[in-house]
Formats: structure tokens, C-alpha cells, sequence
């Protein structure tokens, strides 16, 4: 699996082992069936990582998914709403029916410590599906899914270079969001969030390091509107 930390100055950054490499077919159709799977219990899910890429080889599945979330009575005495997610419960169930399990992942620690762990977190979940690594990266708010979904289709090298370069046009990718001195800018899709940093569209298999190029016309597109300037008051009023 590729390193893609979601902030280019990340403090922690999770290693994820991946598994033998598998021909592309093969692990497509494996994400395919997963995502079907995960479906129902998603406002939205799709297929990122080397998949998307086209590689001709992959060492494990990673997909990217909004979950779904159902409001139901708290059960208590003023009649409080709470939020189920079904994505939770879907996985939660896969796993009991031995269709997913989780699985041990290496954890290395900005401080080059390593440890062992399952990684069954809110935002990501490290599984294994038909003997194939599984990243399951869930895109909670303030999290955008343009942001998460572009950053985890990789590579981890043009990340790297895309989110650094964008810090000297005073942009900053953070906790899934695209942030200004004036505030977060909206990247509800992908093509939201190559705008966002002033990067002309490239598909994925095309994303190199070389291939960016920041562009200050798009940026110039989506800088954040000044704020209206007051009202003149007149002194003798």
C-alpha cells in the first residue's frame, strides 16, 4: 500500500502491510463485490488506491465511503435523536458472518517506533476480504469527500508533492479539508478539490509528482469571497 498521509506535515502516519500482489482483474473484481456488499449502508462508496489507478498488479483493496446515517429515538425522556450507522453495523455483521475480519496492521510512529494493532477506528478500518488487505477509509465531517477520496486514490509521492506545493500559495490540506486564512473551502468532489489547490484535472492512472503543476488562475477561481465591506455611518446621525 501506498503511505498517504491526509496532511503533508502528518505527526503520525499509519504503514499498512500489503499483501502478495494480485493481477489487476482479479482485485477489481474482488472491490466490486465488497462494494456491494458495503453498499446499502452508504450514502456513498467507491473504489480508490491502485485500483482506480489501473495498475497492473495491487496488494490490497481500499475504498472510500460516506456511511449512512439513520436517526432513531435515544430512548430517553425528551425524546433525544441519536444517529445510528449502518455502515458500523453492516461491517459489524460481515465480520460475525466470517465474510470480513479484521486484521493486524504495522504502525509506524513519527518517532520510528513500531507496533502491532488492529486498526478498527471511526475514520479507518484495516480488514481483510477473500485474503485481500482491505483500507476502508470512512469520510466523517468536517472531512470532505473530494479531499479524502483524492488523496486516497494516490499515489503517495504526488500527495506528498501536491499538498507541499500548495503551502506557497498559502493552502493547507488538514483533517480532510482544503484551508485558507479566510476559512475551509468547499471540495465536495474531487474536481472540487484539484480547483481548491490551483491543480489542473488529471486522472488518476496520469498522477505523477512531475505532473504537478499549480495553476494560480484556478486558484484565483475559488479564492474566498472578501467580506462586504460596513456601512459609512455619518458621525453627526
Amino acid at each position: 500500500m501506498d503511505v498517504r498521509p491526509l496532511e503533508a506535515d502528518a505527526r503520525r502516519r499509519t504503514i499498512v502491510s500489503a499483501g502478495q500482489p494480485v493481477p489487476l482483474a482479479a482485485a477489481r473484481a474482488a472491490a466490486d463485490a465488497l462494494r456491494e456488499l458495503l453498499e446499502p449502508a452508504c450514502a456513498r462508496v467507491e473504489i480508490a488506491g491502485s485500483i482506480r489507478r489501473r495498475k497492473a498488479t495491487v496488494g490490497d483493496l481500499e475504498l472510500v465511503a460516506i456511511p449512512r446515517l439513520v436517526p432513531e429515538p435515544a430512548g430517553d425522556l425528551w425524546g433525544t435523536l441519536r444517529e445510528r450507522d449502518l455502515l458500523a453495523e453492516r461491517v459489524a455483521t460481515l465480520i460475525a458472518a466470517g465474510e470480513l475480519a479484521p486484521r493486524e496492521v504495522t504502525i509506524t510512529r513519527a518517532d520510528g517506533s513500531i507496533e502491532q494493532g488492529r486498526r478498527m477506528g471511526r475514520a479507518y478500518l484495516a480488514l481483510v476480504f477473500r485474503e485481500l488487505p482491505v483500507d476502508l477509509f470512512i469520510v466523517h465531517p468536517p472531512a470532505e469527500w473530494g479531499v479524502l477520496f483524492a488523496l486516497r486514490t494516490g499515489p503517495g509521492d504526488w500527495n506528498v508533492r501536491l499538498v507541499t506545493e500548495c503551502r506557497r500559495y498559502l493552502r493547507r490540506v488538514a483533517s480532510g479539508q482544503v484551508l485558507t486564512a479566510a476559512g475551509p473551502l468547499a471540495c465536495p468532489e474531487e474536481a472540487d478539490f484539484f480547483r481548491a489547490l490551483g491543480q489542473p484535472w488529471l486522472d488518476p492512472w496520469e498522477r505523477r509528482p512531475e505532473r504537478v503543476r499549480i495553476d494560480p488562475r484556478l486558484l484565483s477561481e475559488t479564492d474566498p469571497a472578501p467580506a462586504p465591506a460596513a456601512p459609512d455611518v455619518d458621525p453627526r446621525s
